[in-house]
C-alpha cells in the first residue's frame, strides 16, 4: 500500500500543473524509495516523468511497487477545485487489487474533509527511461533554454546536436544554433578535448517546456536503453526528466 500526505498541497499542485500540459493518461509508478508520475509521448517519441523523494511529502509510506494508469487531466481538477475550496493538504492512498486511488483534502475552514475517489487501470504498457550516467553532461540556464524552446518554434521532429567540452550545437534546416562555454551560454563536464556526442531531442510541446522554472536544465547520456535524459531540478526533492530514446548518437 501505498499512502503520502502533503501539507502545504501547493508545491505538488504547482509540478502536477506542469505535467497535466503533456497528455490526459498518465502512470503512477512508486516504489519505498521514490514517487513518480510517468507520461509517455508517442511522437515525438518520450518518456517524461515528474520523480519525487520521500523527503518531498509530510509523510511517506509505501512498500511495494505500485504501478497503475489514471487521469491526469481528472486529477489536477480534483486538486485544482480544492485548492480553491481553501483545502490546503492532501492525502492520497494506492492500494494493489484496487481500481481507484483515494483522496483526502483537509481544511481548517471546514469540519470535515472531503473524500474523493478516482478511477485506475492496469497499466497498457511497461517501460522505463534509461539509466543516466553522470559522468558527463551539459547545463543551459533557464533563460537560455527558453531561448532555444523559442528558437525551435515546436516542432515535433528530433532535432540532432552535438556537444564538444566547449560547445552545445543545434542543427535546424536553415541555420545552426550554438552554445559556448567561452561566452558563459552553458556548461560542459566530463568530456574531454576531440571527444564529440551526438544526439537529438525535441521541445514539443512549447508550453510544456516553456513552463519550468528550474534555474538551470541538465543533459545527460544515458544507457539501457541508450538515450538522452534532460532533467530539471524542482528544488531539492523533486524533478522533471524527460527521456529522448535514441540508438544514433554516438561519441568520437
Amino acid at each position: 500500500m501505498l499512502i503520502l500526505d502533503m501539507e502545504p498541497l501547493e508545491a505538488f499542485s504547482d509540478v502536477v500543473s506542469i505535467m497535466h500540459r503533456l497528455d490526459s493518461l498518465a502512470y503512477f509508478r512508486c516504489n519505498p524509495l521514490m514517487f513518480s508520475i510517468l507520461i509517455h509521448q508517442h511522437f515525438p517519441r518520450s518518456i517524461v516523468g515528474l520523480i519525487m523523494l520521500p523527503q518531498f511529502f509530510t509523510s511517506f509510506s509505501c512498500d511495494q511497487i505500485h504501478y497503475v494508469r489514471f487521469s491526469i487531466d481528472q486529477f489536477y481538477a480534483n486538486i485544482l477545485h480544492h485548492k480553491r475550496n481553501a483545502f490546503h493538504s492532501l492525502t492520497l492512498c494506492l492500494a494493489e487489487f484496487r481500481f481507484h486511488m483515494a483522496l483526502e483534502y483537509h481544511s481548517p475552514t471546514y469540519q470535515h474533509p472531503s473524500q474523493q475517489l478516482l478511477p485506475t487501470a492496469q497499466p497498457d504498457r511497461y517501460e522505463l527511461a534509461g539509466k543516466i550516467d553522470y559522468g558527463s553532461f551539459i547545463s543551459l540556464d533557464l533563460q537560455e533554454f527558453r531561448r532555444l524552446i523559442v528558437i525551435l518554434d515546436n516542432t515535433k521532429a528530433y532535432v540532432p546536436f552535438t556537444i564538444t567540452n566547449s560547445e552545445f550545437k543545434f542543427f535546424l534546416q536553415d541555420r545552426t544554433i550554438i552554445f559556448t562555454t567561452q561566452m558563459n551560454q552553458c556548461i560542459i563536464g566530463g568530456i574531454k578535448a576531440g571527444e564529440e556526442i551526438e544526439g537529438g531531442i525535441s521541445l514539443y510541446p512549447w508550453e510544456f517546456y516553456y513552463n519550468f522554472t528550474s534555474k538551470r536544465l541538465w543533459l545527460f547520456k544515458s544507457y539501457y536503453p541508450s538515450g538522452i535524459t534532460m532533467v530539471a531540478p524542482m528544488g531539492l526533492y523533486a524533478n522533471i526528466s524527460s527521456f529522448f530514446p535514441q540508438t544514433f548518437y554516438r561519441t568520437n
